[in-house]
């Protein structure tokens, strides 16, 4: 690496464009950073907290009504690195997309919470979950 930038340096001058490109570089790269190491969802204490880059927040999960699985995000309210993952609808109109590793096991976890959850578009996993406990609206038996 030293001798690629004393190379560099005898047959190039840096000038202060190359310094300002460089230094927008390394901020966009952490960021992305940022981004990919610092996205995850947690629960703890009935609540949902989430975040990934500047998106962060927390959802009673007993005010989560629906959840539609295997979708893609439309809504600039993404805390997710995926492209494709779950919508979760709360309160009344309010939207958050994420993208759990475990899709199903994320969902049980929620479903034993909050009961009344209804799933939408449900794997097979999912579906292996509801014909447990649960009946198809995500409702617990």
């Amino acid at each position: 690496m030293i001798l690629v930038i004393h190379t560099f340096r005898e047959y190039t001058t840096i000038d202060i464009s190359d310094w300002v490109a460089i230094g927008l570089w390394i901020l966009f790269l952490g960021y992305y950073l940022w981004q990919w190491f610092g996205t995850y969802y947690e629960l703890r204490n009935g609540e949902l907290y989430y975040r990934s880059g500047f998106t962060k927040g927390s959802i009673p999960v007993s005010s989560i009504r629906k959840i539609e699985t295997h979708t893609r995000s439309w809504a600039n309210t993404n805390a997710a690195l995926a492209n494709k993952g779950m919508m979760i609808t709360y309160h009344k109109w309010d939207e958050l997309f994420i993208a759990p590793k475990d899709e199903a096991g994320f969902l049980e976890a929620l479903l034993e919470i909050n009961p009344d959850i209804q799933i939408k578009n449900p794997d097979d996993k999912t579906k292996q979950l509801a014909s447990k406990e649960y009946d198809f609206s995500g409702r617990k038996r």
